[in-house]
């Protein structure tokens, strides 16, 4: 995982399989990341595979954040494989998050399906 940092922004970027063995250094990692910052940005490029715990804390944590007043936003291009379990999980939405009213869900027109 790579940090990158600014005044009011924090970027995280996964690579490689992101499954259930990195949900609790994951979860270390956000919070870490929004200590100070106003917008994270997560990156996952370079991920390989991905399964459901961690697409539940990726909504997770946008949920928090958007009740917060705060942003997460996906960074770049979502590799295929990424987004088809993202579909194939339920995740992925035409609206806004259905959680959050006035917040536009992070997999909402981020997916290359």
């Amino acid at each position: 995982m790579e940090k990158m940092t600014g005044a009011k922004y924090r970027k995280l970027t996964f690579a490689g399989d992101i499954t259930l063995r990195e949900v609790s250094a994951m979860t270390d990692d956000f919070r870490e990341a929004l200590t100070g910052a106003e917008h994270l940005m997560i990156n996952l490029e370079g991920a390989t595979d991905i399964d459901l715990s961690v697409l539940q804390l990726l909504c997770s944590v946008h949920r928090s954040l958007a009740e917060k007043g705060k942003q997460l936003e996906i960074d770049g291009t979502i590799p295929g494989i990424i987004s088809r379990k993202v579909v194939e999980a339920g995740f992925h939405r035409h609206l806004g998050c259905s959680f959050v009213n006035g917040h536009q869900c992070i997999w909402t027109d981020a997916l290359t399906t």
